[in-house]
């Protein structure tokens, strides 16, 4: 019960992250993707810091990159916290 509601809880911050992109707009010079980067890589933490050093972020400016991206962070942060932390907690756990 508890990690439904902590993922719905963190889904709604991904998406509230996206949603404040869309309202302010990206401009010319990135800051607005920027943003988006660190606030994801905030919900995502710390796997997000290895996505930001492995990816370009400079290609993901314009068209469906940063939705793309906002996916990326998405997905990496879905399966540290839903997936890989709740594993190693059972084997911690079970020992």
């Amino acid at each position: 019960m508890i990690r439904r509601v902590l993922l719905i809880l963190w889904v709604l911050c991904a998406l509230s992250v996206l949603a404040l992109f869309f309202m302010t707009g990206n401009d010319s010079e990135g800051n607005v993707l920027i943003w988006l980067c660190i606030l994801m890589v905030a919900l995502s933490f710390p796997s997000g810091i290895l996505l930001v050093w492995i990816l370009p972020l400079h290609r993901f400016h314009y068209g469906f990159g940063p939705i793309l991206l906002w996916l990326m962070f998405l997905a990496v942060g879905y399966a540290q916290w839903f997936v890989l932390v709740p594993w190693a907690w059972r084997k911690l756990r079970g020992k």
